[in-house]
């Protein structure tokens, strides 16, 4: 199993920006601005890792303790139901 590819995001990305980049990935992102509390919609975020699995341990150690951090799949358009 692959390590996740540390983005070491500081660029904040839009959620079609997101899905545009990372389709058929796991990504672990910080700073989400969540469009509101009861849904999974997000607006933006900064990526810090990806790939196709969920490895955070190099990533995780780049993002200080009690950060909010979200991790989600992005599936590939043609994956969708």
């Amino acid at each position: 199993m692959s390590e996740a590819v540390v983005a070491g995001g500081t660029e904040r990305m839009t959620w079609d920006q997101i899905c545009e980049t990372y389709a058929g990935e796991w990504v672990l992102m910080v700073d989400v601005d969540w469009v509101n509390d009861t849904d999974l919609d997000l607006r933006s975020a900064v990526v810090v890792a990806h790939g196709e699995h969920r490895q955070w341990k190099r990533a995780r150690e780049l993002v200080p303790d009690k950060t909010e951090i979200t991790h989600l799949f992005i599936f590939k358009p043609e994956d969708e139901l």
